[in-house]
């Protein structure tokens, strides 16, 4: 369903069934990095983004930065929401998407939309 605006932005309802989930490297050692947000709030707000995929029913890509390092694993939460979700693991490049595996999951995944927050 598409609604226009005052502005001339069209603003156009999701479809659920043309989205997908990105977890982008939401490790517990980076959030000590945020400071826009406390601790709780972060990582309260990292968990309900997560919890979208299982909720919609969203396929869903886990992603990790050097997380033997200081980045962290991913929360246990998180992992628990989408056991069976493709994990990339990368070793803490800035542009994880020019890894030769990193965009294969979602580029087989046919949606047309992205839902994703990264740390």
């Amino acid at each position: 369903m598409i609604f226009p605006t005052a502005q001339g932005y069209t603003f156009e309802r999701i479809n659920k069934d043309d989205v997908m989930l990105l977890v982008v490297d939401h490790q517990i050692g980076l959030f000590q990095l945020v400071h826009d947000f406390g601790p709780d709030e972060f990582r309260n707000n990292t968990l309900a983004h997560a919890a979208i995929g299982k909720v919609f029913n969203l396929p869903t890509i886990l992603t990790t930065s050097a997380e033997t390092g200081p980045n962290g694993p991913l929360p246990k939460e998180i992992i628990a929401m989408h056991p069976n979700a493709p994990w990339i693991k990368h070793n803490g490049e800035v542009d994880a998407w020019t890894m030769p595996n990193s965009g294969k999951p979602s580029r087989r995944r046919a949606r047309s939309r992205l839902s994703w927050r990264g740390s």
